[in-house]
């Protein structure tokens, strides 16, 4: 079976990946940088979490929403709260938790089948992406 070139890991080519290859088709995707994402990233500015790209400030779309939506990611539950907080917080407060509770590592325990109800809320919903 012949595969589709994807040059670029930002938004457009991965998303073009995950269609191709919900499709079953064999994707290789190409990326000249250091990370994935293009414009979009992430970083700790003065000790704020900023997330930065193009309509970083927007809601998503409704297309945007659908497809975010349909592919769910399995983020652990020391990345969810890594991302939210900060490491402090994981060490301190979410790691005895999850000990106390799963006797298991927040690394490797996923957020939406641990903690359904935390991930549930932490969703946007289909009225909060029209804004």
């Amino acid at each position: 079976m012949a595969a589709v070139a994807i040059v670029g890991a930002g938004v457009a080519g991965l998303t073009a990946a995950y269609r191709l290859k919900r499709h079953g088709v064999r994707v290789v995707v190409y990326e000249s940088g250091d990370r994935v994402g293009g414009a979009i990233r992430t970083e700790r500015r003065d000790g704020y979490l900023a997330d930065l790209g193009p309509s970083s400030m927007a809601g998503p779309t409704p297309a945007v929403a659908a497809l975010l939506a349909d592919s769910p990611v399995d983020e652990s539950i020391a990345g969810f709260i890594w991302r939210r907080f900060n490491q402090e917080i994981l060490d301190y407060v979410a790691n005895p938790i999850v000990a106390g509770i799963f006797a298991g590592d927040p690394e490797q325990l996923s957020i939406r089948y641990a903690l359904p109800r935390v991930y549930a809320r932490s969703r946007p919903t289909a009225r909060s992406s029209r804004r």
